[in-house]
């Protein structure tokens, strides 16, 4: 008998059994079975392990009801993992092809969650610009599929921040209003939802503008949501204190673009053009430029007795 040989064997056997996911009791030969271990992982929070079990096997060895189990326990053993894409990848056709399984609610929460946490680490790590365009396809791709889901304005929050840290302010306006729109005002705990989505769409409008020199038209815009925001019941003082100062900006560039727009006219000898912009800055009492306004306007009777007021 080779005794070093059979010792050896034995160190190996049990370094192996060391070694592997389950005891030696637990040997896993069934693609069931191998399920079965991983939902075990994942309720005890070991993704790694979980994830390396069902990675050994492949959907197409499921079926049914088997096959649905297995894309969930696959998808959050990433989630646990933090690989969030992969997560979103394996259950992006689910909805699709299971509307009525047992574990769409499972699918539904770990779509959300994933686009949410996508988000987070976008928004982190500044220099990942990849993670946040991620979870903007995830997440509506996710409200495609779960538009009723109770997760669907948390979604379109993310959305709208995406949006508007990005300056597609447009597009945030876009999100933050669909927000508005779903919101039911009969509970209380609604109104954070309305505060939010009113705060960022007047500051979404305001920040479209780039001074005196936007058009008029966007000018009236940013200010009517401003004062709209500023009239509503919010109780949060940022978001108050930094509508007011925005709206004290605007207010400066309306009243500036109508003395340029005055100012204009008199060099092309236009009159009535000058006399218009004028009369809208002195029809406001609190305009703090009335005494430029009045001036301008001595400018433009002047021109008005030299070329006539038709002009």
């Amino acid at each position: 008998m080779n005794l070093p040989r059979i010792a050896l064997a034995a160190a190996l056997t049990l370094l192996s059994a060391c070694a592997s996911d389950t005891p030696p009791s637990e040997r896993l030969e069934t693609p069931r079975q191998y399920l079965a271990k991983a939902e075990q992982l994942i309720e005890e929070g070991k993704g790694e392990r979980a994830q390396r079990l069902l990675e050994e096997r492949s959907k197409g060895e499921y079926l049914g009801i088997e096959r649905e189990r297995y894309l969930v326990a696959l998808a959050n053993a990433y989630y646990l993992t933090e690989n969030y894409w992969d997560a979103y990848e394996t259950l992006k056709d689910f909805p699709r092809l299971y509307p009525l399984s047992d574990y769409l609610p499972r699918a539904e929460w770990l779509s959300y969650r994933s686009g949410a946490a996508l988000a987070a680490t976008g928004w982190t790590f500044l220099g990942i610009v990849s993670d946040l365009e991620d979870s903007i396809v995830v997440l509506d791709h996710f409200l495609l599929y779960y538009p009723r889901s109770r997760y669907a304005l948390d979604a379109l929050r993310i959305l709208g921040e995406a949006a508007y840290i990005g300056r597609d302010y447009d597009e945030a306006i876009r999100r933050y209003q669909e927000l508005r729109e779903r919101v039911s005002l009969r509970e209380a705990s609604d109104r954070a939802w309305i505060d939010l989505a009113g705060h960022r769409i007047a500051m979404a409008y305001f920040k479209k503008t780039q001074g005196p020199d936007y058009d008029a038209a966007g000018l009236r815009r940013a200010k009517a949501e401003l004062v709209g925001y500023l009239q509503s019941n919010s109780t949060n003082a940022a978001f108050l204190d930094e509508a007011r100062s925005s709206l004290s900006t605007v207010l400066q560039w309306i009243e500036e673009k109508h003395l340029r727009t005055a100012r204009y006219y008199l060099r092309i000898e236009k009159p009535q053009g000058a006399r218009e912009a004028l009369a809208r800055l002195l029809a406001d009492p609190e305009s703090k430029r009335q005494d430029e306004a009045r001036a301008l306007l001595k400018e433009v009777e002047e021109l008005e007795k030299r070329i006539g007021s038709e002009n």
